[in-house]
């Protein structure tokens, strides 16, 4: 539901041409709404690459150049690890499946003693299976964080859409309504 949750929140900034491009769980926070219910909100969306192009009324926002690591390394897809000029949405769903990844697992999908080994990980290694941390895990949520985790980007979702229809069997009912805005 969180993850859906946040998924619904990505779509709206994906489609004003925003991508997060910091996707973690410090920047996930759970609050509660009037009544109890309990919500995620998406923060930060400080190194988006809108923010960093001046930008969100064009339809077409112009690529970004970056010279520096831009993002938190255990949570950036290989295409910014690389520090790409075509980082686009499907990174926020690499980021987005990391952290559903340890949230269920209580650890992170790419090891390292440092920025340079987790960086080196996430570019030339498979991710841990998730079955060394949890073995009671659908097999279903197993394959969408799997797809989320796919360093091919023509592989992975293409949109949030996408992976939040992949989401909805897996949670209550009312996941629904997150779904159809996603």
């Amino acid at each position: 539901e969180y993850a859906l949750q946040v998924g619904e929140a990505l779509a709206v900034a994906h489609s004003k041409g925003i991508v997060h491009r910091d996707i973690k769980p410090e920047n996930l926070l759970l609050t509660e709404r009037a009544g109890g219910m309990k919500i995620v909100k998406v923060l930060d969306f400080g190194i988006s690459k809108a923010a960093l192009t001046g930008s969100i009324f064009q339809n077409e926002l112009p690529l970004v150049k970056t010279v520096n690591l831009m993002g938190t390394p255990l949570y950036m897809s290989p295409e910014q690890v690389r520090v790409s000029d075509s980082v686009d949405v499907r990174s926020d769903i690499w980021s987005l499946g990391m952290v559903i990844y340890e949230i269920l697992t209580g650890a992170t999908a790419f090891g390292g003693q440092s920025i340079t080994e987790i960086c080196a990980a996430i570019l030339e290694s498979p991710p841990d299976p998730i079955e060394l941390h949890r073995t009671d895990l659908p097999s279903g949520l197993v394959d969408v964080i799997t797809k989320c985790l796919q360093k091919d980007v023509t592989k992975r979702y293409q949109n949030v859409a996408e992976l939040a229809l992949a989401l909805m069997p897996l949670g209550p009912k009312r996941t629904r309504l997150n779904v159809e805005r996603a």
